[in-house]
């Protein structure tokens, strides 16, 4: 608690599981003889964690379908799970799929392609 003037600030430090609108209250008690109490009440804006995104390299054979991966990615919220996240593909030939985001060992959450059929040509 500090105090300027008259008033007095009160502060602590949390940190939120999940982004979203929190209500926020402080309960106060004075310990003079005739204890008094008060409560104040407000709200926290909590955004989500910030993500940071790395693409990776493909090589591939035209042709043959492949599963590979083509991204890696941290988010600050270190309890975030795979199941958390989801992710789009866009292969840079007009086409695109969803891909499949899992954990991996380093650990961090990759996004890694899970192939769809395509038919292959014949000559």
């Amino acid at each position: 608690m500090t105090r300027s003037g008259s008033t007095l600030a009160v502060s602590g430090s949390h940190a939120y599981a999940a982004a979203g609108t929190k209500a926020v209250s402080v309960t106060l008690a004075d310990d003079s003889p005739s204890t008094v109490s008060a409560t104040a009440a407000s709200t926290a804006q909590v955004a989500p964690s910030p993500l940071s995104a790395t693409g990776v390299n493909v090589n591939a054979t035209q042709g043959l379908a492949a599963s590979v991966t083509v991204a890696t990615f941290t988010d600050a919220n270190a309890s975030a799970t795979a199941a958390e996240f989801s992710a789009t593909i866009a292969w840079g030939d007009g086409s695109s799929s969803t891909g499949t985001v899992t954990v991996r060992a380093e650990p961090s959450p990759s996004a890694v392609r899970t192939p769809t059929p395509r038919q292959v040509p014949t000559w």
